[in-house]
């Protein structure tokens, strides 16, 4: 794992408290002091609006601390405020749209990627199938071409079904990404997601190889790592053997505390990087 880098998602100041997040949540200056003194390499941010972010405060804290911000998670965007692109109504889909463009323009301050997870959207029962879906890829069409235009990379994060109703495993986002056919719209593997819907994760992440831009990475239960019964030795050399070179990204369920959370993970993650 020499050549991959180590983030943990850290919530950004506007998102509600709530122990439902998984993220980091609390005084940034002082999450980004204990990253920096633990030997993180970024932070993932999880962010709801930007335009309620105090304007430089993540360009200071990353320059300051040299903790790069590589990726964008769009989560709570549904999580807190449901905004989606496959809503029944067509306003909430517009506002939707234009959050992502706010988000796309705050990611392209770091370049950084932009996660597209639940804002998506799910499947409704008193829509047709194929209109609900047409809406998400007009969406996705709409936001890449945007992105574009600012450097930007979107990446698309299968859920796993015990939590969703679309776009489960490493093959369906294959096949959307395939779909749309864009250089910066690519996926994203969430190895809580794989253990649920892969057969093994040296398959899914053979698979996922050509078109893989980051990982998230938590124990089978989204507790840190060493909290579950996942072997992380083996989800380490299934990583390795696909030569993957991105960032490896910690989004966790913070128990005890984030504060413990944090040190387990990169205590387990860097001794398995050391080992090899």
């Amino acid at each position: 794992m020499e050549s991959i880098r180590i983030a943990y998602v850290v919530a950004t100041p506007e998102l509600h408290s709530d122990e439902s997040v998984t993220a980091c949540q609390g005084d940034v200056e002082k999450i980004f002091q204990r990253l920096q003194a633990l030997g993180y390499d970024g932070a993932e941010l999880m962010i709801r609006d930007p335009d309620s972010i105090e304007k430089g405060l993540f360009e200071r804290l990353s320059r300051y601390y040299g903790i790069e911000i590589p990726a964008l998670c769009t989560g709570e965007v549904f999580g807190q405020d449901r905004l989606s692109f496959m809503d029944p109504d067509a306003e909430v889909r517009a506002e939707a749209i234009r959050r992502t463009k706010s988000i796309i323009d705050f990611a392209s301050v770091f370049s950084a990627q932009v996660n597209i997870g639940r804002l998506r959207g799910r499947l409704s029962r008193e829509i047709p199938r194929e209109r609900s879906i047409g809406w998400m890829y007009d969406a996705f069409e709409t936001i890449s071409e945007y992105a574009e235009t600012r450097g930007v990379t979107l990446t698309l994060e299968p859920i796993p079904r015990v939590e969703w109703n679309n776009l489960f495993t490493i093959g369906d986002g294959i096949h959307v990404v395939q779909k749309m056919g864009r250089k910066n719209f690519r996926l994203m593997a969430d190895v809580y997601a794989m253990n649920i819907e892969e057969k093994s994760f040296s398959d899914g992440l053979r698979l996922a190889r050509p078109y893989l831009a980051h990982i998230h990475i938590s124990d089978s239960n989204r507790l840190a790592p060493g909290g579950g019964n996942l072997d992380f030795a083996c989800i380490t050399k299934a990583i390795q053997a696909i030569d993957y070179r991105g960032y490896v990204s910690a989004e966790l369920i913070q128990e005890p505390d984030w504060e413990e959370a944090m040190v387990r993970t990169i205590e387990i993650l860097k001794s398995l990087r050391n080992q090899q």
